[in-house]
């Protein structure tokens, strides 16, 4: 912009002083305006202060508002809203996401807008909309629209839709999930699912066996969730398939291109408790077009009001019954009315905040739930045994199974409650009830405890208890923050930079007037450095990059590269390096080189190597960490070195001392390395020490939510793991391991069990992420993996024989679990490899275009997500 135009445009702006050197406005509070932003949406009365920089044609700033040190585009921030030391960029990408299949529950993101009266503190928002009155700090906030008067704290949230007054507070992350009204959830975490407002009011027709909803009422969610809760909606099952048959695997696309993979919803019902460290696993992805469908799917993963999820448990998943103590899949591990009988106190305290949170008239909703939450268990139990042919009307004594056994004292449970009538609520509280020595009792309700003999001897557990962490002392205390401190840009507040005359600045460069640039510095052409940019040291700024209020000290950034809010500075006598194309907000970096192509928000980086297309993300804390192929990091992790490609996308768990290697398959006369894809699920923890021989050693494998991997444990291709896996222990490919010790193993038992996951992750998410040139090498990996596995167990087998010692120095030694294993556990699964080898279902071929199976014998065969092989003579 020019002298004449900025009189022209800007010389009756009071809120206007200059115009720099670099054609940028400049306000009387000393913030920067691009000269693409229309002078007519920039308020007189707005305060732009500090080191801000305003730029794009859409961006608007209403009467009142503040911005200070942030940078904003094409940002609408309305009247008296307040943006603090924070980055809002729309990207005019304003995506959607379907939170269940039907496409009820949709989150929207938007053109980023700051509602009157918001308060944004120290925030990345990309497509965001922030409604009137709500206040955000410390959020990482990507294409998500908030409602008015929401309390966003210490959040990590990808795309989500909220309603007015929701409140998150503390860390946590929230995946692509729409939230309800007044939702709280108050401790660290990953959650993602659909957090429900609808109460439904069941009715069935014995007569018939028909379950229907006659009513749904809509309150507040208030549900409550300890630390560390998944939802996982990628189960590994395919989406539908042509003509039901897995056939071909397509192009190869690129890294983390997924074309098969299905993900499952979780409905998360208000007045809900879910135990810390429990895993919710959704089960259908049925599209349902109204509640009724939802409840008459037996698998759909649905958490109902007043039921406790993985109380003394470790994954949940179907329909859980309002009042349910789930602590499994299976009716052994679900206790009927368990809640109403043994947690009064925790029932009534939820009413009450339930009856808080409603509008005066709409309290009356408190009153009635926990009655109507009886019946609805009720209504569903009897749906249920219809569905199973169990007749209930017969005495406990004349029923045979144990599962028949288990439906009767259900339902005589049930209704002794209801027949009792103790659960009368008036205004929010309870009627009838006494309260003694600090907890709610009902004479009537120990009349329900000595009649029906209940087992469980703890009676009166209070909500605090549902809650509380567990004892076990493999649980780290998992501490999750923002990378930046808040006096960490304290240098980029100076409003009056120094250029050294030694510095060598390129004629192009744009250089703003806050900007410190110190001797040896170099800046290449077409560069912008922005307001409160410090550049010191042995720094290199390659060209066409961009800094906004960001600190580099003995710094080599590429070309292309923007980094804002960042604090990158190296070791003496040492660099850091920043690739070309790279993308940085809110990050600090120390002694470290971080690969081309990589996006990292709010992480921190330490004496580590990120390779190339790395994703870094709120909550990662990098340490000490060599990553030699494309990696997604979403915690913490510490001293390990990555091999292959990775994807740990999630927090609150901690992984260190981890090596992730690639596979090694024979094909033919040679030896193929293949960085197959390893999987951490959110929340798992890897004990491992170092790199060396106490390290946690993986080849491309699947870490399931949760677990635990102590120090030394080796995880051979293709494994599935869950629980807890210890020290000793070291599994064949294709194990299935659900807890510590090696009885419950099942060797080879993925390839049959879960084949879907062996299409959807571990063929195809390698296949898209090799480089084009060994795309052909896929073809080798899933049999190769099977003949080193028949290898193994017969050369255990032939040390059994012969009666010799195991040599932990074998090319077999890392399967630790191998002198474990019984006679059967080998035979087992020697059989599936040999099965596998034989019919040639896992074939594969790559024709240069496209990777397919290619035994023309069989096919898999492909219902509700699930795979099954079928030969023209017999299934496996």
């Amino acid at each position: 912009m020019n002298q004449s135009n900025f009189h022209g445009q800007w010389k009756n702006h009071s809120s206007v002083s200059d115009i720099d050197a670099s054609g940028f406005i400049v306000t009387v509070q000393g913030g920067r305006i691009a000269g693409d932003v229309n002078p007519a949406n920039v308020s007189k009365s707005a305060i732009i202060s500090a080191n801000s920089l305003i730029e794009g044609r859409l961006s608007c700033v209403a009467d009142g508002a503040v911005i200070e040190d942030s940078y904003c585009k094409d940002v609408v921030v309305e009247e008296k809203a307040q943006v603090r030391d924070s980055v809002l960029i729309s990207t005019r990408d304003c995506r959607s996401h379907k939170c269940d299949a039907a496409g009820l529950y949709i989150s929207k993101g938007g053109n980023v807008l700051v509602g009157a009266a918001s308060q944004i503190e120290r925030c990345c928002l990309t497509d965001t909309v922030v409604a009137v009155g709500s206040r955000l700090k410390n959020s990482t906030l990507e294409n998500c629209s908030i409602g008015r008067d929401n309390t966003i704290s210490l959040a990590k949230i990808s795309l989500v839709h909220t309603e007015p007054k929701v409140r998150i507070d503390g860390p946590t992350e929230i995946s692509e999930a729409w939230l309800g009204r007044k939702t709280h959830i108050h401790r660290k975490g990953y959650f993602e699912g659909v957090f429900s407002n609808d109460f439904l009011i069941l009715d069935f027709d014995e007569q018939t066996g028909v379950l229907s909803v006659r009513e749904v009422l809509d309150i507040p969610h208030v549900s409550e969730y300890g630390t560390n809760t998944i939802n996982s909606t990628n189960s590994g099952r395919l989406l539908t398939q042509p003509d039901g048959i897995m056939k071909e695997f397509g192009p190869q696309v690129g890294l983390w291109y997924d074309p098969l993979l299905s993900h499952e919803q979780i409905r998360l019902g208000p007045g809900c408790w879910v135990n810390p460290w429990t895993k919710i696993i959704g089960e259908s992805a049925q599209p349902y077009s109204n509640p009724a469908e939802a409840v008459n799917d037996r698998l759909h993963t649905y958490l109902m009001p007043l039921c406790v999820a993985g109380f003394d448990g470790q994954a949940v998943s179907c329909l859980v019954f309002p009042g349910e103590g789930n602590n499994g899949l299976s009716h052994k591990r679900r206790k009927g009315a368990w809640v109403f009988t043994y947690c009064p106190d925790a029932v009534i305290n939820m009413v009450s905040r339930l009856y808080d949170a409603l509008e005066n008239d709409e309290k009356y909703k408190a009153d009635i739930v926990v009655k109507a939450a009886l019946q609805n268990a009720l209504c569903l139990l009897k749906y249920w045994a219809w569905q199973l042919e169990l007749d209930l009307s017969k005495p406990r004594d004349k029923q045979r199974s144990s599962r028949s056994k288990w439906f009767v004292d259900y339902k005589n449970l049930l209704e002794a409650h209801i027949q009792s009538d103790i659960w009368k609520v008036e205004a929010g509280e309870p009627v009838d009830w006494i309260r003694r020595d600090g907890k709610w009792q009902h004479e009537k309700l120990d009349e329900i405890r000595q009649s029906f003999l209940l087992p469980d001897s703890r009676f009166d557990i209070p909500e605090d208890q549902l809650l509380a962490e567990p004892s076990n002392e493999t649980y780290l205390n998992v501490e999750l923050k923002n990378a930046l401190a808040a006096d960490d840009l304290n240098a980029t507040r100076n409003t009056n930079g120094t250029i050294d005359p030694d510095a060598h600045i390129h004629p192009s460069a744009v250089i703003d007037r806050s900007a410190t640039i110190g001797a040896g510095v170099k800046v290449n052409q077409q560069t912008y450095i922005g307001p409160g940019v410090v550049l010191e040291g042995n720094t290199v700024i390659g060209r066409n990059s961009r800094l906004f209020r960001t600190i580099l000290k003995d710094t080599i950034i590429g070309e292309n590269t923007t980094l804002y809010r960042c604090v990158i500075e190296a070791a003496p006598k040492q660099n850091c390096i920043i690739g070309n194309n790279v993308e940085l907000n809110s990050c600090k970096i120390s002694s470290s080189e971080i690969g081309d192509r990589t996006i990292g928000t709010d992480a921190m980086v330490n004496n580590s190597r990120l390779a190339c297309d790395t994703t870094l993300s709120m909550f990662a804390a990098i340490d000490n960490v060599q990553a030699l192929k494309p990696t997604i990091i979403g915690g913490i992790m510490r001293d390990c070195k990555i091999n292959t490609t990775l994807m740990s996308m999630h927090s609150a768990g901690c992984v260190t001392g981890l090596v992730a290697k690639p596979v090694i398959v024979q094909a033919d006369d040679r030896r193929i390395e293949i960085p197959a894809v390893s999987m951490l699920g959110g929340g798992c923890q890897i004990h491992g020490k170092g790199i060396s021989d106490d390290a946690v050693v993986m080849e491309g494998s699947f870490i399931g939510s949760n677990t635990i991997l102590e120090t030394g444990a080796f995880i051979g291709f293709g494994a599935f793991v869950l629980g807890q896996l210890g020290s000793d222990e070291g599994l064949l490919p294709f194990t299935i391991s659900t807890q510590q010790g090696p009885k419950t193993d099942e060797i080879g038992a993925v390839l049959t069990k879960f084949s879907n996951i062996v299409v959807t992750h571990f063929i195809n998410w390698t296949y898209q992420s090799l480089p084009k040139e060994q795309a052909g090498d896929i073809v080798h990996l899933i049999n190769g993996c099977i003949s080193q596995g028949a290898m193994a167990i017969r050369n255990e087998l032939c040390r059994r024989e012969k009666g010799w010692a195991w040599d932990a120095k074998t090319d077999f030694a890392r399967y630790k679990s191998l002198p474990l294993y019984t006679d059967e556990q080998l035979a087992g699964g020697l059989r599936i490899y040999e099965k596998c080898i034989e019919q040639g279902c896992w074939d594969v071929v790559f024709n240069g275009e496209n990777l397919s199976f290619t035994n023309a014998e069989g096919h898999w065969a492909e219902k509700g997500g699930h795979i099954r092989w079928q030969k023209k003579t017999g299934r496996l």
